[in-house]
């Protein structure tokens, strides 16, 4: 693993995968939780519908 400081979205069509944490919790249609920080930002660029 190679720990890169920077912009995440700068590197979404660069690395192979980009992992964004979730507060662990599954709602009832198997979707994450988003939360807040990074995650809430990140399901807000690429919303899954």
């Amino acid at each position: 693993m190679i720990e890169v400081i920077g912009n995440l979205f700068d590197f979404v069509n660069i690395a192979d995968a980009i992992c964004i944490t979730t507060n662990g919790i599954v709602k009832s249609n198997q979707e994450a939780v988003m939360g807040a920080g990074i995650a809430l930002q990140a399901a807000e660029k690429f919303p899954f519908t």
